[in-house]
């Protein structure tokens, strides 16, 4: 559905204005505005940040179109990485190109092994009510310093293939810069968030992770993504979606996006799970 939409809306633009700067920006406004209103209505404040920017664009055009096209698409990228990850490395898709590749590629595959043991645990771990019955590995709640390098690597790619489409005239010294915050602050808002989605009280230090050391309060940020978490704990079986924990958007766009949980299927084989009784 969204791709169509996506496509259909930048050709139609750009056959009446010509322009594949405005097109683009059109067509992804579209994109990111019918997502939101699919999600639940905390996101509506999103899309007016949007308009606002459309608003700046309109009587800034030549200075600010580029750069936004940028940012809206990288973290497009991201987002879609964030699912991918969760999906197929967090959750050991045994059917994956990736997880039938990854066990001859040296320290990636010790990585993928290990994210998939602990965060099967995790799953395990928790109850009907999101909270946790034990919490045997902290790899399972917070993403470390380990992964870090390859993250950026990731964030880098998404960002040379955002610059590409973007046209956006950015060296790659500041693109790596980018790469490099966004990572942090990604990790950052996962080891903050997500613990405090399952109101889990637990020890964690910067020198583990991105975090800083219960300075900030985000429960802001902790109010708007977990009812999308909470689906995604509580959706069994092949049905399971809501991958994106703090990127949303990319499970909207692949069918992801649960919003009603349905485990009558799962339940008549796992009548004995919690999530069942």
């Amino acid at each position: 559905m969204y791709i169509p939409i996506l496509f259909i809306s930048f050709i139609s633009s750009f056959l009446y204005n010509k322009n594949y700067d405005l097109s683009l920006f059109i067509s992804i406004l579209i994109l990111f505005s019918i997502t939101i209103i699919n999600y639940d209505y905390k996101y509506l404040s999103i899309p007016i940040i949007l308009y606002i920017i459309s608003i700046i664009t309109k009587f800034n055009y030549n200075k600010n179109i580029n750069i936004i096209n940028f940012v809206l698409i990288y973290y497009a990228f991201l987002s879609i990485m964030e699912l991918l990850g969760h999906k197929y490395v967090m959750h050991c898709d045994q059917n994956s190109f990736f997880n039938k590749y990854v066990r001859n590629i040296p320290y990636i595959n010790g990585e993928y092994f290990t994210t998939c043991k602990t965060h099967t645990q995790h799953h395990s771990e928790v109850e009907p009510d999101m909270t946790l019955n034990g919490n045997k590995y902290r790899k399972s709640l917070f993403m470390g310093w380990d992964i870090f390098i390859p993250l950026i690597i990731t964030a880098f790619i998404a960002g040379l293939v955002s610059k590409k489409i973007s046209n956006f005239n950015i060296s790659y010294k500041y693109l790596l810069l980018i790469s490099i915050i966004s990572t942090f602050v990604w990790e950052y808002l996962w080891n903050k968030v997500h613990i405090n989605m399952h109101d889990y009280e637990i020890d964690y230090s910067i020198k583990e992770g991105p975090y800083d050391e219960n300075l900030f309060n985000l429960d802001i940020f902790k109010d708007i993504l977990l009812d999308n978490h909470i689906k995604h704990h509580m959706q069994k079986g092949e049905k399971k979606g809501n991958y994106g924990v703090i990127l949303l958007g990319a499970d909207e766009w692949f069918g992801l996006n649960n919003k009603i949980i349905d485990n009558e299927e799962y339940c008549k084989k796992n009548i004995n799970d919690n999530i069942c009784k």
